[in-house]
């Protein structure tokens, strides 16, 4: 007879909460844990799954634990810390892998077993979760290369499908395809998931031309910043055919320090640019207030709360809104989710966010726009490719909100123009002309 196993999710943060259905589906765990003593007792699905306390763990019968964050030294040390106990663990990333070994490739990816004859370009890494800005930095890339050349056959792979399937993929991908990996903020340490990824890549395909699409890179200033940009350095400058684009000069002058002339960087604005949605104005009724609520976010509840009595006090009721529904699940369509925050954004008369993509979607859609930073520099670093347009402003210190509010409410009609921004997109498209042949 099989012994029981009782099974404990441990890390109840973005990690656990974005993969928990694969995780109910392979895993099904009857615990969930976590070293922060604020979440012990309580119910992080709202069901009756409780988060105990580590030193619970060991009193449960025959316990094992599956650690549900991709931050690697959290893994190792959570792994130590059960090991005293003798309580086997293992990473979600590696189940992931193991999972994938006995599931079947979707649909969608079973072409890429069949060789044909065109050339073939290989996005990977891209999004798989909730977040618009993501989505529309692949769909702007989805756009971009297949309309290069209908000399390619161009294959998506998102970050989650990667990490499940990528030793079987390995056989079909051959030295000759050109692999593209996914533009957007995960480089460094703030989405160590995404950054593993790459690193992976890079590893699994030396011989391979790989292209970075634009990024903004992140280390924080700590030991582990260090560390990690230590490993960084030397697995990139391992691989002899990689071309890095970064979205902003920031991000642009870090990495030249850190990898001088042995890999060719290019200063391309983010892919969403691209795009243009400011074609099909729409009538325009009040403001909209996107915050961000994570890890990025540097915004005080005062400055927010003063944000929205300055819409009030020009008279704009204003609405809360997010770039990442909440509601994602496998039926999630990107271009259908995409076009109604497009047209939720075009039917605003103002924007007020610290979101990146936010701000972006606002430039395409001709919408005014007060912009924060975050925690990256990203929004203001991204900013100074859009600083001509006369609807997006960019808060700094001592900025008058409302009367900013209101110049912006009677600046009138906007149509985006980002013929500025063209020859960089040349710049990138010879890039990719060059690798694929």
């Amino acid at each position: 007879m099989k012994e029981k196993v009782t099974r404990i999710v441990f890390c109840i943060g973005e990690c656990m909460q974005s993969n928990m259905a694969l995780i109910d589906e392979y895993y099904k765990p009857e615990y969930f844990s976590d070293n922060a003593p604020s979440n012990w007792n309580t119910f992080p699905l709202g069901d009756r799954r409780e988060c105990i306390s580590p030193n619970v763990i060991k009193e449960l019968e025959n316990p094992e634990v599956l650690i549900a964050t991709h931050n690697r030294e959290i893994i190792e040390s959570i792994k130590e810390q059960l090991a005293a106990f003798q309580i086997p663990a293992r990473s979600l990333r590696e189940m992931m892998g193991i999972w994938g070994e006995a599931k079947d490739f979707p649909k969608h990816l079973e072409k890429i077993t069949e060789k044909g004859e065109k050339k073939r370009v290989i996005l990977l890494n891209s999004v798989g979760h909730s977040n618009i800005g993501d989505h529309l930095i692949s769909i702007s890339e989805l756009q971009f290369l297949q309309n290069i050349s209908s000399q390619y056959e161009i294959f998506e792979v998102i970050d989650n499908e990667y990490i499940w399937f990528h030793n079987k993929l390995k056989p079909y991908i051959t030295s000759d395809d050109l692999l593209v990996i996914q533009g957007g903020g995960f480089l460094g340490t703030l989405y160590q998931g995404k950054e593993q990824t790459v690193r992976t890549i890079l590893q699994e395909y030396p011989d391979n031309k790989i292209i970075i699409m634009p990024q903004t890179v992140y280390f924080e200033e700590t030991d582990r910043g260090e560390r990690e940009k230590e490993i960084t350095q030397r697995l990139y400058l391992e691989h002899k055919n990689l071309t890095i684009c970064l979205r902003e000069e920031r991000s642009y002058l870090q990495l030249k320090e850190l990898f001088g002339e042995a890999i060719r960087l290019l200063l391309i604005p983010d892919m969403a640019l691209l795009l243009n949605e400011s074609r099909k104005q729409t009538k325009r009724k009040g403001g909209l207030v996107c915050f961000r609520e994570d890890k990025e976010s540097i915004l005080s509840e005062e400055k927010q709360s003063e944000v929205k009595h300055s819409l009030e006090r020009v008279g704009i009721a204003w609405a809360e809104t997010t770039m990442c529904p909440k509601n994602y699940d496998e039926s999630y369509d990107r271009n259908v989710e995409a076009e109604k925050k497009i047209q939720e954004i075009r039917s605003a008369q103002i924007v007020v966010t610290d979101r990146l993509h936010c701000m972006i979607t606002c430039a395409i859609t001709g919408t005014p726009c007060i912009a924060f930073d975050n925690i990256s520099g990203k929004v203001f670093n991204v900013y100074k490719w859009i600083e001509y347009l006369p609807y997006i402003k960019l808060y700094s210190e001592g900025m008058e909100l409302e009367a900013e509010i209101k110049a912006l409410l009677e600046s009138g009609a906007h149509i985006y123009d980002n013929t500025a921004l063209l020859p960089y997109y040349e710049e990138l498209k010879r890039c990719i002309l060059e690798a694929a042949f």
